[in-house]
């Protein structure tokens, strides 16, 4: 079949016939597929200016014409085509950057559906042609082709070469999702982002080694922070899924770029994270300059506002700032707005003065504009101390290191503005976690880490009942002699028992507590495996000593490495038992948290 091309206005001579995303004058390729002629004038006076329009007779003369990875968006008429479902995965191999609207009867829309809540088919459409549904569409298409430019690049790709290369460091992820998420890309809304306006000042903890797990609790009684990609790894899934579902900024802490900034808060130096940022502000460049394109000013301003933020550095903002020079006086308030929705205080500030000076607003309502700013600057500082406190509590990071932990950064929201309503939650986990610290460090006799735990849980507000409990505890402790478990004999390879003992860490204190005595010392197990390869570990545990002596709901905290030491560390401690607590009382209980090592003999 002979190749029919149409268009808008003649081509210039010698013209290759490769459709480009951008057509002369900055318009957009579309490319009607149909041999139906009389569509060409139905669509032709529907299609807005940013569309260069052309028309193929069907697909492969499309194919033929259209350079691999080139980026368009494609108006297929499909109604004589049985096999257009089929050709979907072709058009898509042939170029992702492809937006494709079917044109379809009315009574055959319904089999469209399933491609289009899989994002392969942006939308389906009647025939005859509605004009406002079609303009909807049509510039709905138009957004993902800039979605996956933006991502993807512009340029198209030569024959044979799938697309560009994977960032070094990111994540393999099933190219299924990768492509669901491209698609995803185009419907963000304005909505006001979080975390954005992070304060400068904040010390940054230096990352660990890929190799090296977290340092363990120090005995504690609660389960020790997993290691960091085990609390990653479901913030990014999150983040993921949110893109498939087209949660880019809202709704509020239930979004894509929520989800990749408490990623950076707990590992700052993710690659996946920092790579969903940098999309996004290639995608709002890109909706920035297509709307001033179209001259719809107010969601240029909203977007350039909001890439301004994530990308401050970007060569494209003078760019556009210049385009919209012009407008200055007109656009001020509207322009003031949309930095502050961005959360791009100090943008806004500037802005105010500017328009201040060219009188594009009054006295009454440059006032009322500084204490927006004010007011949302705060409330955007206090919002990222907590959410940074939260992240520490997660990872048992209560009040070290220095600077970088769950009181410093409560303490830092406090300061910020950040009311008791809104940090009591957080307050009463950390003292809730500094009195298990303590009372753990207590059991290990590890003095001087109780006095500590037990003054930052009075610092961070806890009451007398529990800090007295825990003084009573210490008291106590510091009278009884230590309880050594009877020595094991030492093989060639053997497990040691760092603190087998352990001091209560429920019941309120009694002026002489019963003391825990071991009767059936632990004498844990070398793993094989573990021999074989040469591998040393530890393994925290705790578990509850009943009234008759006997350990029950053993419990691994936390162990290095994890998984190879647990079985045999939890059936020692299963196998010990203890001097029975009460031959009355059944329900007098004693909490015990110990280490168990496994040291290879020298």
């Amino acid at each position: 079949m002979a190749t029919t091309v149409r268009n808008l206005e003649p081509p210039a001579p010698g013209r290759t016939p490769v459709v480009p995303v951008r057509e002369a004058r900055g318009r957009m390729a579309a490319i009607l597929v149909t041999a139906d002629d009389s569509l060409w004038p139905q669509i032709g006076k529907f299609v807005p200016g940013r569309f260069a329009l052309r028309q193929v007779d069907g697909l492969e003369p499309l194919l033929a014409e259209l350079a691999p990875g080139s980026p368009a968006v494609l108006i297929w008429d499909v109604r004589n085509d049985d096999g257009a479902v089929a050709s979907l995965s072709r058009l898509q191999q042939h170029s992702p950057r492809l937006a494709i609207l079917m044109l379809d009867e009315q009574e055959r829309l319904d089999r469209w559906q399933g491609l289009i809540r899989q994002n392969q088919v942006v939308a389906a459409l009647g025939v005859p042609i509605a004009e406002g549904e079609f303009v909807k569409r049509l510039n709905q298409a138009g957004e993902e082709v800039l979605a996956r430019g933006a991502l993807l690049g512009e340029t198209a790709q030569p024959a044979g070469q799938a697309g560009p290369a994977e960032p070094t460091g990111r994540r393999h992820r099933p190219w299924a999702l990768i492509t669901a998420i491209v698609l995803a890309v185009a419907a963000a809304a304005y909505t006001l982002l979080h975390f954005l306006s992070a304060p400068t000042d904040v010390p940054t903890a230096p990352p660990l080694p890929a190799t090296q797990a977290p340092p363990p609790a120090r005995g504690a009684s609660f389960p020790a922070a997993a290691g960091r990609a085990e609390q990653v790894e479901p913030l990014l899934e999150s983040a993921g899924q949110a893109m498939m579902e087209r949660r880019y900024l809202a709704p509020a802490d239930n979004n894509a770029l929520y989800f990749y900034h408490r990623v950076l808060s707990f590992d700052a130096d993710n690659g996946e994270a920092k790579q969903g940022l940098e999309r996004l502000a290639e995608l709002l460049l890109a909706r920035a300059q297509a709307a001033v394109d179209a001259h719809q000013y107010e969601p240029a301003l909203q977007a350039l506002e909001t890439a301004r933020i994530l990308k401050p550095a970007d060569p494209r903002l003078a760019s556009l700032d210049q385009q919209l020079s012009g407008m200055r006086a007109e656009l001020g308030a509207a322009q003031i707005q949309a930095a502050i929705a961005a959360q791009n205080f100090d943008r806004a500030s500037e802005l105010i003065e500017d328009a201040v000076r060219l009188h594009a607003i009054g006295a009454a309502h440059a006032a009322q504009l500084r204490e927006a700013v004010k007011s949302q600057r705060a409330e955007s500082e206090a919002n990222h101390w907590v959410h940074l406190a939260q992240a520490r509590l997660q990872q048992d990071r209560l009040i070290e290191p220095a600077g970088d932990n769950a009181a410093f950064y409560l303490e830092r929201a406090q300061r910020s503005g950040a009311g008791a309503a809104t940090l009591a939650a957080e307050f009463r986990q950390l003292q809730q976690r500094l009195g298990e610290a303590a009372r753990a460090a207590i059991a290990q006799r590890q003095f001087a880490d109780a006095e500590r735990d037990i003054a930052a849980a009075k610092a961070a507000g806890a009451g007398t009942a529990l800090t007295g409990a825990l003084q009573a505890d210490l008291a106590a402790a510091r009278i009884d002699p230590p309880v050594n478990p009877e020595p094991a004999a030492q093989p060639p390879a053997a497990a040691a028992v760092d603190e087998a003992t352990g001091r209560a860490a429920g019941a309120a204190p009694s002026p002489a507590p019963p003391v825990l005595t071991l009767l059936r010392p632990l004498r844990p197990e070398y793993p094989r495996e573990a021999v074989s390869r040469g591998t040393e570990g530890w393994v925290d545990l705790a578990f509850t000593v009943n009234a008759d002596g006997q350990p029950v709901n053993v419990r691994v905290v936390d162990a290095m490495p994890r998984g190879m030491f647990d079985k045999a560390a939890t059936r020692a401690v299963q196998a010990a038992r203890y001097a029975p607590l009460s031959s009355t009382d059944p329900s007098v209980t004693r909490q015990v948290s110990l280490r168990v090592s496994f040291r290879l003999g020298r």
